[in-house]
């Protein structure tokens, strides 16, 4: 675990937020000039198989924009659940 004391509220959230987004990219190209093949992984997707992170990726990103549909006020009808 990191040691938050000191940190504003805002940069918790801000870090919290930042490593998500890492998580829900489950290994992005860190090289954006396109020189290389280098990969960051977020360390929860190491020994993850490629099938088995596809699936679970698929779910967090619904989930993630489920979050961002309530945020914004947006409601699913119930005769039509998400899930």
């Amino acid at each position: 675990g990191r040691d938050l004391r000191g940190f504003s509220t805002e940069k918790i959230s801000r870090m919290a937020r930042e490593e998500w987004l890492d998580i829900l990219d489950g290994g992005r190209s860190n090289d954006l000039a396109g020189s290389g093949d280098e990969i960051n992984e977020h360390p929860l997707w190491e020994g993850v198989s490629a099938p088995y992170r596809s699936i679970i990726r698929s779910f967090l990103v619904h989930f993630n924009n489920q979050l961002l549909l309530q945020h914004n006020g947006v409601r699913q009808s119930s005769g039509n659940p998400s899930f």
